[in-house]
């Protein structure tokens, strides 16, 4: 049935390269044309996939020639085709590259000029800690009282404190899932997949999200920031990055724990 979906006729080749938590996708080849299909998995609304929405946003993204193009969309379906794009692979060494990262702080600016169509949606980092905890709660209370959570409940509060003392910034949107996995250096450029957690957030939320994932330094994140601003951050702007890379880091350990990535006895702590 989902092939259906995939433009022109004839027989397919079908490769599988990816099963996530919460989409599965494919390689697909027909009538000369390679293209990516994604299929959500079940329980993936549970872990924040809108479909309908995830569709809004790649259209104004492959517009502005920021993502492939889409092709199909079936949202009630959970299905999406999109041109499959060929390129390269940024290593964590190259992503930390001077260069590199003065083109990724270009490519957020360019993420936070997308008009998608209404409505929007909106999270900030507040409403994704409740979104994770909550879930984590409801799938029983020794889960989300797990050794790692107890370990960092008073960071958390703290760094939340610390995050409501700067000023407030307006909301733009945001890829929600910058790393390098999601990242295509090819001949049109900077591309990126894997929408599906886009959401209007704090400005500085994807240069947290790349500055922890691929392990920037301080000097490295410090040039981030000044490259994606234009000039010298000043303390509130170096301090609300700070707090931001925690907080997605602690995210990042809700996730761990909802989709079994980390037991008991294992994960990791952000870093302090």
């Amino acid at each position: 049935m989902a092939l259906s979906h995939v433009p022109g006729s004839g027989p397919v080749s079908l490769e599988r390269v990816a099963a996530g938590e919460v989409n599965e996708t494919w390689r697909v080849a027909r009538g000369g044309t390679e293209y990516a299909l994604r299929l959500a998995v079940p329980g993936a609304a549970d872990l924040g996939l809108d479909r309908h929405w995830e569709c809004r946003v790649l259209r104004a993204a492959a517009a502005a020639g920021l993502a492939p193009a889409l092709e199909r969309c079936a949202p009630d379906a959970g299905v999406l085709v999109m041109r499959w794009r060929h390129g390269a692979r940024w290593t964590c060494k190259e992503a930390q590259d001077p260069q590199r990262l003065e083109r990724m702080a270009d490519l957020v600016r360019r993420i936070q000029t997308c008009s998608p169509a209404p409505p929007l949606r909106s999270m900030s980092v507040e409403d994704w800690l409740v979104h994770y905890g909550d879930r984590l709660d409801a799938r029983g209370a020794a889960l989300s009282r797990h050794p790692l959570l107890r370990a960092q409940g008073a960071t958390l509060a703290a760094q939340r404190l610390a995050l409501a003392g700067l000023p407030a910034c307006e909301p733009v949107l945001c890829h929600g899932d910058l790393h390098r996995d999601n990242l295509i250096d090819g001949a049109d450029g900077l591309l990126l997949i894997d929408w599906e957690y886009a959401h209007l957030a704090d400005p500085l939320w994807d240069l947290a999200g790349w500055s922890s994932s691929n392990d920037l330094a301080p000097a490295q994140a410090h040039r981030l920031l000044h490259a994606y601003l234009g000039r010298t951050p000043d303390a509130p702007s170096e301090a609300r990055l700070k707090i931001l890379r925690w907080m997605y880091e602690y995210m990042c350990l809700l996730w761990a724990l909802l989709t079994g990535a980390s037991d008991q006895a294992g994960g990791s702590e952000p870093e302090t």
